[in-house]
């Protein structure tokens, strides 16, 4: 059962589909959605769909990829709404490809620097891990870098905020700690493009066991070369999980040579 006060946010790139057929399509489904202003990153309290320039622009009506995002959700509740958002949009014929990408936000205000740190420390450790259930287009994609080792001693060596704010580069990355500057939020941007609900609510919740445990002990990256699944799985406390055999799936059909 997950935390009812657990708060994400999620950004889904796509195309295929006109984007005011999408607005009306949602409104049906006693979804609430902003009006299309255009490209923006004004934060509202409802659905809004806004355009991307680097996602593929066929069927948007726009000649420009399509962004939808989530308004601010919460738990089971959230993860509901989110189910009901993606059967729609899939139903319509939204499409994914190389050029899209899932964006996942998680609050993240009562993190400290120390918690910050841990949580970089462990994304980066498990790595590989990570890159074994992504597709190769998202193992240090364009949009999601990943953290080098000299990226990885400056964030260790921060001091405040502002010294982890300079640290963490572009938002371009796998963690984009730049959000949180604006919104108190961090961004994982490494999954893939996708419309199916499966994959998106699993990415959500590993996403948010990695920041409770970020958040509940202080890890420091070693050089210890065992970075199994098996690890992972214990590491985020998923062992037995659905999230586990979601992921072993993930890893097999990714990784058939």
């Amino acid at each position: 059962v997950i935390d009812m006060q657990f708060k994400f946010g999620v950004e889904i790139e796509f195309f295929g589909v006109n984007y005011q057929t999408v607005i009306n399509t949602l409104r049906n489904k006693n979804i609430n959605v902003k009006d299309f202003s255009g490209y923006t990153h004004a934060v509202v309290p409802q659905w809004k769909i806004t355009t991307d320039c680097s996602v593929n622009s066929n069927g948007t009506g726009l000649g420009k990829g399509l962004e939808l995002v989530s308004p601010i959700l919460y738990g089971e509740e959230g993860l509901d709404e989110l189910e009901i958002v993606l059967n729609t949009i899939k139903a319509l014929g939204a499409k994914v490809d190389k050029t899209c990408g899932v964006h996942v936000h998680h609050d993240v205000s009562e993190f400290s620097l120390q918690d910050f740190k841990s949580l970089f420390c462990l994304y980066s450790y498990y790595q590989p891990v990570i890159n074994s259930f992504m597709p190769k287009s998202r193992r240090d994609g364009q949009y999601c870098h990943t953290i080098s080792r000299s990226e990885l001693n400056d964030i260790m060596n921060a001091n405040s905020i502002e010294d982890l704010k300079w640290a963490t580069g572009s938002r371009y990355r796998v963690l984009n700690f730049q959000s949180y500057v604006k919104y108190g939020t961090i961004e994982f941007r490494q999954h893939s493009g996708s419309v199916e609900f499966e994959k998106i609510e699993a990415w959500i919740l590993l996403t948010h066991f990695m920041l409770e445990r970020a958040y509940r002990e202080p890890f420091e990256y070693t050089q210890e070369v065992t970075r199994s699944f098996s690890k992972f799985c214990d590491e985020f406390n998923i062992d037995g999980h659905y999230i586990e055999s979601y992921l072993k799936h993930r890893i097999e059909v990714l990784n058939v040579a």
